[in-house]
């Protein structure tokens, strides 16, 4: 009975995983979309702003219309159970993975491999580097990652059973993926196409009816939110003008709309070449590598039906593609299970193989637990530790001043912003008038006019000057 030996594998590589993350996520410091994300969901967790009319700060997007909503509100739930901690929208993240990790283990079995492999896809996925930048930076993909899953699990329960139930939540999970992310969220459209690529067991005709049930069940209900609710209309409309049509207009940030692919690869390099080096292992012995190709092709296919279109626009960011790195993994998993899986099934139980194994895990473990107590307690930075610092500064000094008037080049600072309300609620602004002004720089002085009104504060911050009114 291998039982034991597959809870093992399974054990080391969740060890893995929090080995891999948490000196990361636990640390001070997050990537400024991350921040914003967070400061917008604990607004919502604490009434300030609305389901459709998202609050950044009081004085920099008040009304945040640059992504849809629902990763917003399902964090802000956990700012209501858990409070304003630091820890919070990292703790959420973690959950999205975890559960994204046991959704990958369902769609592997489900496909038709044994769940004691199932251990497979997922170390092929927690050493792809993104994906573990995607956890610690609180990226809104690590939401979208759930329902893109959910989508593939339920069109696989729908070619076993053929119940159309099935493939209407398929499609209903894209809905929610949309109202995370946007158009990122649609290429499991792509998943009645390429099953019939693959296994042709049906005509293309059948193929283009269940595309067509599925395109309904993913933006009918977008639609009606539209339709019924003026709010929900705006909200989406907002996004629209400013994120779609206005990174068309402006949104160029690459020189290639090959960056995309480049990235993809660059990404998939450690697991690909896991799978390179079990070939060349095991190159000699007669195992039939195209046992699982038909699986291969199929999530390989749908992950790249989530990259390909990205190179339509310009702008274009490594983490965009985050949410398919689990099925590249899940096909690279089937592409060398048959090489492992006799190799794993012919391992003794009480091995000294097995027995060592277990022992590592066990470090493996003991390692991760010490590594989280350490960083939690030791106060650890993962980055931006002089802007942390400046701005925990800045909020002890100004008290209960709730808007600074910045300078220009203060203005600019965007992480400023995010974390200036994220740890004390406090809002820039460009305009005269409020009790503190700041600086930065060579712009360290007042502009003529405001020397007369503020007056230097004494303060312990190296890059930024604090000035109060007189």
């Amino acid at each position: 009975m291998k039982d034991r030996l597959s809870i093992t594998l399974y054990l080391l590589v969740i060890a893995l995983f929090l080995l891999f993350s948490l000196p990361w996520l636990l640390a001070d410091g997050m990537f400024v979309d991350g921040l914003w994300y967070a400061v917008i969901s604990r607004n919502l967790a604490n009434g300030i702003g609305s389901f459709w009319y998202p609050h950044l700060t009081d004085t920099y997007s008040p009304t945040f219309h640059a992504h849809p909503p629902l990763a917003f509100a399902l964090q802000g739930l956990f700012f209501n159970v858990l409070g304003d901690s630091k820890y919070t929208e990292r703790i959420y993240a973690l959950c999205t993975h975890l559960v994204a990790g046991y959704l990958v283990v369902l769609i592997w079995r489900e496909a038709g491999l044994s769940a004691k492999q199932g251990w497979l896809p997922l170390l092929l996925w927690i050493i792809i580097p993104q994906a573990l930048w995607g956890l610690v930076n609180n990226i809104l993909e690590n939401t979208m990652v759930v329902f893109i899953l959910l989508s593939v699990l339920f069109f696989i329960k729908y070619t076993k059973q053929q119940q159309i139930g099935f493939l209407c939540i398929s499609g209903f999970m894209i809905t929610l993926a949309l109202l995370t992310k946007g158009p990122t969220g649609l290429y499991p459209l792509s998943l009645p196409l390429w099953y019939w690529a693959v296994n042709r067991k049906k005509r293309f005709i059948n193929m283009c009816a269940e595309t067509g049930v599925l395109a309904i069940a993913a933006l009918g209900p977008v639609l009606l939110l539209m339709l019924l609710w003026p709010a929900a209309q705006h909200s989406i409309v907002s996004y629209i003008d400013f994120q779609i049509i206005g990174s068309m207009r402006k949104g160029q940030n690459v020189e290639s709309r090959f960056f995309i692919i480049r990235r993809m690869i660059e990404e998939l390099l450690p697991a690909i070449g896991i799978c390179v080096l079990m070939v060349i292992i095991f190159w000699k012995q007669r195992v039939k590598l195209n046992e699982h190709y038909p699986l291969f092709l199929f999530f390989g296919l749908v992950a790249l039906s989530g990259v390909l279109p990205i190179m339509v626009s310009l702008k274009q960011i490594g983490f965009y593609i985050n949410t398919t790195f689990p099925l590249f993994a899940i096909a690279l998993g089937a592409f060398i299970l048959p090489l492992l899986a006799p190799k794993i099934n012919a391992v003794k139980q009480a091995s000294a193989g097995v027995k060592a194994l277990r022992y590592v895990t066990g470090l493996a473990w003991c390692a991760a637990i010490g590594i989280a107590v350490y960083i939690t307690q030791a106060g650890v930075y993962s980055r931006d530790e002089a802007l942390i610092k400046e701005t925990a500064t800045i909020i002890e000094t100004v008290k209960e001043e709730r808007v600074l008037t910045a300078c220009p080049k203060v203005w600019d600072q965007l992480s400023l912003h995010a974390y200036l309300y994220r740890m004390g609620n406090v809002s820039l602004d460009t305009l005269n008038g409020h009790a503190y002004y700041i600086t930065i720089g060579e712009e360290s002085s007042l502009p003529a006019g405001a020397d007369k009104k503020y007056i230097p504060v004494s303060s312990n911050t190296q890059e930024f000057r604090l000035y109060k009114r007189r």
